[in-house]
């Protein structure tokens, strides 16, 4: 054992406490935890109690103290950690706990930021943080008028508020002292992060008295000697400061991410700053001076997982092949409250694909999965978006184990992300400040995970990030889909209508595949070519040499353009350029009639292998669809001839992952169209205004052969 003596590192989590020992070159020799209970009593009620947070950290280090004294070592220092954003109410004179801990999971006092609206861009300058729920003071308010031992005590003037870590601090050390250090304070949205002090505007926001609060001290100061030891607790701050300090000192343009039940992702700034999007915070202080970053919050990591595994019961721990999963749905993640970048409280976690049941128990895992490493990818843009350089990742905590997450993490971001070996980011952030951060710090084996192009993956991350912006602005998200290409100005189904479409940022196209007479599938409407073309004759009449010849006519493009009848796989190699698209593909009736489900959906199949983009097979015949997913598991699109009752008992049995329908077919005034695990398509729709009442009546795309000027004009479903 050093002859300097250990450094101890107190860490308490959300679902336990954690003591370990340090040796001064960052070597861990001892190590010990004990579960803390969770009691969520309702989506914004959550809750711990504050005796069993302090017992099992003194039970915590009375066995470290034990295990150094078996070593013959000492124990030179000591620093704790604590949940940022939990806060509890106690007595002065006796310390009893007048509340249960309020977790930062706990977003009670949301009505009372509501209420504060106008007060919202004052408390954001002052703080750096955004008027959250999650954070200490609507919480603190709310018991000061809702708790009734709480308000009898404040009117004798014994009553203290504050962090989880000034309650600890007051119950763990000689002389239980009533303070608490910056980096905690700064998330009660009460602490000027300028002045590192209590701000007197903010307490008379929340109606708070000061003197109910702790005294403010640096994170590395001398707090006193814990109880019954010799032991001095020279530092105090929040989990998420420790941890960003847990690889040593970091570049400025590294992001640090720990993925617990919550995920952080931090980078450091020179000083404090007001960001969009994202978070300031003090990470650490010293009489020298405090230290700041920037930071990403997601509520929605580890506590997602539990959620899932609560709501359908799965074993979490054994699907750990959810990176093999193709294609998984879009979850929209909104457990816990929506965090950075779009902030959003009171939203239902839901399926983009889908529902639930439809989705075996591993590609729910993936979708989950996939969720919280958008949302971490969405912080690391916003950061790019303030103008820094963020040139790699590093990552810890319990979920970066999985070699999956990490990975994707890296494809999404196009970002290296390296993880170390030891996953305690809290305590080696704790250790290496207590040892006076030494260049020298033992640092774990590092895994490096670099970016592969995965361009499916890259097209749910837009989708996920698209939706997460409309779930957060009370809007529905309306891709649309191009009818045709851009049939408006060009031939329709041609190169020329579908290059345009592309270039005026379609992102979905469609459309229609026939089958020529030598077994080719080939992009027209119809099965007579006199619309089309001017020519006469069917389409299964003409080999694909002899309808690639003919000339598609101007007539709904009102215009000559040189466009020619193309081949499906032409169109292929054109999209192959975009992998960033999607593409719905139609297999016409007439064709089906001519030749048989299995050769048309066949022939498009041996095509459409080619394609490193995602695409979505779609037909008005089921039997199509049916053969399509039976023996290619392909994702499929019914449209639908009539809105009927028939035509609904079809939807219901084959279940598809699309439903298309003219919007002559549907009355405009319909509320709701037909409820199930399907996305709505609403077709031939070029008015701006219609799209929004469609948009409203629950459709999930629009398809419209006008998408260029669409898309000029711009969409609002609040428009409706």
């Amino acid at each position: 054992m050093s002859e300097q003596g250990l450094f101890l590192v107190l860490d308490q989590g959300t679902h336990a406490s954690r003591a370990g020992l340090y040796l001064a070159n960052g070597n861990c020799v001892y190590r010990a935890q004990h579960e803390i209970a969770l009691c969520r009593l309702s989506d914004e009620r959550v809750e711990q109690d504050a005796n069993e947070i302090v017992t099992s950290l003194k039970t915590l280090i009375t066995q470290s103290v034990g295990f150094a004294e078996e070593q013959g070592a000492t124990i030179a220092r000591a620093g704790l950690a604590t949940q940022r954003s939990s806060v509890l109410a106690w007595r002065r004179r006796d310390g009893v706990a007048l509340s249960p801990v309020l977790s930062w999971q706990d977003t009670r006092g949301r009505k009372t930021l509501a209420r504060m609206r106008d007060r919202h861009a004052t408390i954001r300058a002052t703080t750096g943080l955004r008027p959250s729920p999650h954070y200490g003071a609507s919480k603190l308010h709310w018991l000061l008028h809702n708790n009734q031992q709480v308000m009898d005590t404040a009117a004798t003037d014994d009553l203290c508020l504050g962090p989880l870590a000034s309650y600890v601090v007051f119950h763990l050390l000689e002389g239980s002292p009533f303070v608490v250090d910056h980096s905690n304070a700064s998330r009660t949205l009460l602490m000027d992060q300028h002045s590192l002090r209590w701000d007197p505007e903010l307490l008379r926001t929340f109606e708070i008295d000061a003197r109910c609060l702790p005294d403010l001290a640096p994170t590395q100061a001398s707090y006193g000697q814990i109880q019954g030891t010799d032991i001095e607790l020279s530092l105090l701050c929040g989990d998420q400061s420790a941890a960003f300090y847990g690889f040593g000192d970091s570049s400025q343009t590294t992001a640090t991410v720990n993925v617990g039940t919550g995920a952080f992702i931090l980078m450091r700034t020179d000083h404090a700053v007001v960001v969009d999007q994202l978070l300031s915070t003090v990470v650490f202080s010293a009489d020298s001076g405090p230290e700041y970053a920037i930071e990403g919050t997601v509520n929605g990591a580890g506590s997602a997982l539990a959620w899932l595994q609560c709501e359908f019961g799965i074993e979490i721990m054994d699907e750990q092949s959810w990176p093999d999963v193709v294609n998984p749905p879009v979850f929209i993640n909104t457990v816990g409250g929506v965090g950075s970048p779009w902030w959003c409280e009171g939203k239902a976690p839901l399926l983009l694909d889908g529902e639930w049941h439809r989705y075996s128990s591993l590609q729910q895992v993936a979708a989950v999965m996939e969720s919280m490493v958008f949302m971490i990818a969405a912080n690391l843009d916003a950061m790019r978006e303030t103008g820094r350089r963020v040139e790699s990742v590093q990552i810890g905590g319990g979920v970066a184990n999985d070699n999956g997450f990490c990975q994707r993490l890296s494809d999404v971001s196009g970002l290296p992300v390296r993880r170390f070996g030891d996953e305690e980011l809290t305590a080696n952030g704790l250790a290496w400040c207590l040892a006076g951060r030494p260049q020298d710090w033992i640092r774990s084996s590092c895994d490096v995970f670099d970016p592969t192009p995965n361009a499916t993956v890259t097209q749910r991350y837009r989708r996920f990030c698209q939706s997460m912006a409309c779930v957060a602005g009370d809007k529905l998200p309306v891709p649309l889909i191009a009818h045709r290409g851009e049939m408006v100005n060009f031939p329709e189904n041609t190169l020329p209508a579908l290059a345009h479409a592309i270039e005026v940022g379609a992102e979905y196209l469609e459309l229609d595949v026939q089958i020529s007479s030598d077994g080719v599938a080939v992009c027209v409407h119809d099965w007579e070519l006199r619309r089309t073309t001017g020519a006469d004759g069917v389409v299964g009449e003409h080999t694909a040499e002899q309808l690639q010849r003919l000339l598609a006519t101007e007539h709904l493009s009102g215009k000559p353009v040189a466009a020619f009848i193309p081949t499906l796989a032409a169109v292929v190699e054109l999209v192959n350029s975009k992998p960033e698209l999607s593409l719905f593909v139609e297999a016409k009736r007439q064709s089906i009639e001519q030749n048989g489900v299995a050769a048309v959906v066949d022939t498009i199949m041996e095509v459409m292998r080619k394609a490193n983009f995602p695409w979505i097979l779609i037909s008005f015949e089921s039997t199509a669809l049916d053969y399509a997913r039976e023996q290619y598991a392909v994702p499929v699109g019914l449209a639908v001839r009539k809105y009927d009752e028939a035509h609904r008992i079809v939807a219901n049995q084959l279940a598809p992952d699309y439903v298309f329908c003219n919007r002559n077919k549907i009355e405009v005034g319909e509320s709701t169209l037909w409820p199930g695990g399907w996305h709505w398509v609403i077709y031939d729709v070029v008015d701006v205004g219609e799209i929004a009442r469609w948009v409203n009546a629950g459709a999930d795309f629009i398809e419209t052969g006008a998408i260029g000027e669409v898309l000029a004009a711009g969409v609002n479903p609040d428009a409706a």
